[in-house]
C-alpha cells in the first residue's frame, strides 16, 4: 500500500472509530483500504494533466458548430466530499485545430477526478481547450445531480444543477449559440 493510500485508511479507521464503529467486525474489516483504493481513483485528476490528451490534433476547418453531447462524469464536491454526477455538452467553432472526441471525453474525466465544484469543473473544461485548440468559440453546459442537495441539507431529490461557459463567437455570435442550444433542447424534448 502507498503511503498516500496508508495515510487514508488510518484516517477512515478514526472516522469509524468516532462513529462508535468496531472496526475489527467482519463487514468492516478491510472497509479503510476499499475507502483508499476507491478515493485514489476518485482523486485520479489531480495528478494528471487534461492537456495530455491532446497529442492528435488535425489542423482543419470544417466551417461549422462542433458538438460533443452527454459526456458522463462523476465527481466529488470538495465541501463534502460526495459525488455529484452529470453529462457535460461541449461545442467549439474551430479556427484552425480539430481535436479528437476522445481526448475531450477523457479531459472531462480527468478534471472532475478531483476535489471540484461543478461551477469550476465548466471553466476548467472551457480552459483547455481554449488553450489547445485556439477556437473561434466555444460554449459548455453541464447538468448534474448533486448528492450533497438529494441526501442530506434541502434533500432535494431530483434537483439538477446546470452551469454553462460562452466565450468567442459562441458568446458574441447569436446564431452560433442558438444553433448549440437547440441541439441541446432538441434531444431532451424528444426523450
Amino acid at each position: 500500500m502507498s503511503q498516500e493510500k496508508e495515510k487514508i485508511s488510518k484516517s477512515i479507521i478514526a472516522i469509524l472509530e468516532a462513529l462508535g464503529e468496531d472496526i475489527d467486525r467482519p463487514g468492516l474489516k478491510s472497509t479503510p483500504e476499499r475507502v483508499a483504493d476507491m478515493y485514489a481513483y476518485l482523486f485520479s485528476g489531480m495528478t494528471t494533466d487534461p492537456k495530455q490528451q491532446f497529442s492528435t490534433m488535425i489542423q482543419e476547418n470544417p466551417g461549422g458548430l462542433v458538438v460533443v453531447k452527454d459526456l458522463p462524469f462523476n465527481s466529488l464536491c470538495e465541501h463534502h466530499l460526495l459525488p455529484f454526477t452529470g453529462q457535460a455538452t461541449i461545442a467549439y467553432v474551430p479556427n484552425k485545430l480539430i481535436a479528437g472526441v476522445g481526448a475531450i471525453a477523457k479531459a472531462v474525466e480527468i478534471l472532475s477526478k478531483r476535489a471540484q465544484i461543478q461551477e469550476r469543473l465548466t471553466s476548467e473544461i472551457a480552459c483547455v481547450l481554449e488553450d489547445i485548440l485556439e477556437p473561434q468559440g466555444i460554449g459548455i453546459v453541464i447538468e448534474a445531480e448533486h448528492l450533497c442537495m438529494t441526501i442530506r441539507g434541502s434533500r432535494s431529490i431530483g434537483s439538477k444543477v446546470i452551469t454553462s461557459y460562452f466565450n468567442g463567437i459562441l458568446k458574441d455570435h447569436s446564431t452560433y449559440k442558438e444553433e448549440f442550444l437547440s441541439l441541446i433542447r432538441k434531444e431532451k424534448i424528444n426523450e
